[in-house]
């Protein structure tokens, strides 16, 4: 995601000419500053739908969270000893893009920062998904499913909805559930992302035909039964989603789409900005179908709101259960008999329906006088969104590929400990 400025002078015949900068972006592998200036010609004309345009950006705006600067954390919890230099700690400087911090009803805000200095419109700030597209996009879909019709869509087995399936008796009995957990057996190699980083996914993520995507993510060999081992692919995500969408065509009508769902039924109503209501899709078409893994965007205030409609709204709109309680509380690691697959790597965590979860232990600091698990979204880079069980919520977005937010969990912990959360269900 880059982002940049234009700057120009113009009366109401004629423009000079126009001077761009483009100082940020949010990739670890395309990354690059440009600026320079250029002719640009004007044309003075009305806009169609002007006014509706402008009404729709002031209520945007006017229905953002209240924010504050992070160093407002302070002084709003006076004799807490919160020490505010230690959200966005752990991340180089220059690769973090922004952080927040949403707590209490207010929403602490970073600096919006690029290598050439502050960016001014940090409000406007576009910021990539990557993978957290897995939690916000997949994983909710597949909750908001379970609130319409029923837990049971967490079993529908993928070649019962896939048809590209058939023949391909490596995909018999790997259910939705398993799908979004990252279990389905299939895989090349079960070392930490070796696969996602490997030749099959290469040519996945650089596909765009709906054809050749399907084709590629159907293509790992089955290894063991469904639900053993966790294997990280970004391409179980975009079956799960492919898998979720024809479910959803079933069950009212053929026109309809997934992320249209997620958009009219969630995203909408908890008041996430435009930027937040589309998706990438193969074929580089609006028609296409949607990736499901990766391709949304965030603002600041986006992130926050979706956030705060996960872990202090649990799931709810203005009293509208929006998602199935009990399989969000799984997902949100507040029911201790449902902890997910256990991940490999240096450090295992949890992973259940798009979501991470990682446990806080004593061990980690004296402070936590029992254990607690925190789920998160996380993104390609160095990008999380940590939702805390007091109600907290950290996140940054940065480039660098650190993943460093332990600290800001101990900082939260100064406001509000982190008490055990009960399990929630009907």
């Amino acid at each position: 995601m880059h982002n940049g400025a234009l700057t120009f002078l113009f009366d109401a015949t004629s423009i000079s000419e126009v001077r761009y900068q483009i100082t940020t972006e949010t990739c670890e592998y395309f990354q690059f500053d440009m600026w320079g200036q250029v002719p640009a010609d004007y044309r003075p004309g009305p806009v169609d739908g002007a006014e509706n345009l402008r009404d729709a950006y002031a209520f945007e705006v006017g229905g953002r969270l209240p924010t504050k600067p992070i160093s407002a954390l302070a002084t709003d919890y006076p004799g807490s000893g919160v020490d505010v230099s230690k959200f966005g700690a752990g991340i180089t400087p220059s690769a973090l893009s922004t952080f927040g911090f949403y707590s209490g009803g207010a929403h602490y805000v970073g600096n919006c920062r690029t290598r050439q200095g502050e960016y001014p419109y940090c409000g406007q700030m576009l910021l990539p998904s990557y993978s957290t597209a897995k939690s916000a996009f997949a994983g909710t879909a597949m909750l908001r499913l379970a609130e319409r019709y029923g837990p049971a869509v967490a079993q529908e087995m993928l070649s019962d909805r896939i048809p590209e399936t058939a023949g391909n008796t490596a995909w018999s009995g790997v259910t939705l559930d398993h799908t979004l957990d990252m279990a389905t057996e299939n895989y090349t190699s079960p070392g930490y992302e070796t696969d996602e980083s490997g030749p099959i996914m290469a040519d996945f993520f650089a596909a765009e035909p709906y054809a050749d995507k399907m084709r590629l993510a159907l293509s790992f060999p089955r290894k063991a039964s469904p639900g053993s081992q966790w294997v990280y692919h970004t391409s179980d995500t975009f079956l799960a989603t492919r898998a979720m969408n024809n479910y959803l065509q079933d069950k009212a009508g053929s026109d309809a789409d997934i992320f249209d769902m997620l958009r009219d039924d969630v995203l909408e109503p908890v008041g996430v900005g435009p930027d937040s209501l589309v998706s990438s899709r193969t074929d580089n078409s609006p028609g296409g179908a949607p990736f499901g893994g990766y391709g949304m965007f965030w603002t600041q205030d986006s992130v926050a709101r979706f956030a705060k409609f996960l872990n202090n709204d649990h799931g709810a709109v203005n009293g509208t259960q929006i998602l199935d309680p009990a399989l969000l509380a799984a997902t949100m690691q507040r029911d201790p008999e449902a902890r997910g697959m256990t991940t490999t790597g240096a450090k295992p965590m949890k992973y259940q329906n798009g979501f991470w979860g990682q446990e806080f232990t004593p061990a980690d600091n004296p402070a936590y006088t029992s254990p607690f698990y925190v789920p998160f979204m996380s993104g390609y880079g160095g990008i999380t969104v940590a939702m805390m069980p007091n109600g907290a919520t950290y996140y940054y977005f940065s480039d660098n590929n650190e993943f460093s937010w332990n600290a800001a969990v101990a900082e939260a912990n100064k406001l509000a400990p982190m008490l055990g959360a009960a399990v929630t269900a009907r």
